[in-house]
């Protein structure tokens, strides 16, 4: 689906845009504003479904959707000629003495056609005083960012009500 046909033009000034041709078709990645968030909402809503299942429950779709209407997280959608392929969701972290980016998650199909856009993502991420980007990710993508290292492993324990 062309992303002008639903009101997204272009991509705010200090994000880049990019795209790229890969087995015939065209990569584009795009931020979507807060106040278009809606308008692609349904669009992207089976790739962070998706998602999500892989979480430890931390976060719904109906969670973030609000967060990212009033810009408190940011939506980023990858395009080719005539449909969204990918869904990244981001947020600024503020540590005590270093801000990241933290990918959220990251929902599609076809990450190896199009990762080279990531570059936009870390591109905003420099523009916010941000000095890493971090992901909590399954093992899985390990393997499909090799420019990445894995820090460490989260462990959780779930904690039962006592009865």
């Amino acid at each position: 689906m062309p992303m002008e046909r639903i009101g997204i033009q272009e991509v705010p000034e200090k994000v880049s845009t990019g795209s790229t041709e890969q087995a015939g078709q065209s990569y584009k990645g795009f931020f979507v504003p807060p106040d278009q968030v809606a308008a692609v909402w349904e669009y992207v809503l089976p790739h962070i479904r998706a998602a999500v299942v892989h979480s430890e429950g931390e976060l719904e779709p109906e969670d973030v959707f609000p967060l990212l209407c009033m810009g408190e997280m940011q939506l980023w959608v990858v395009v080719n000629e005539t449909k969204i392929q990918a869904t990244v969701i981001t947020q600024i972290i503020d540590y005590p003495r270093k801000n990241v980016l933290r990918v959220l998650c990251l929902g599609g199909r076809g990450l190896k056609n199009w990762y080279h856009l990531f570059y936009q993502i870390e591109d905003f991420a420099r523009s916010n005083d941000c000095s890493a980007i971090e992901a909590w990710a399954r093992k899985g993508f390990e393997k499909m960012l090799p420019d990445w290292k894995s820090s460490y492993q989260i462990l959780t324990k779930e904690l039962r009500k006592d009865t």
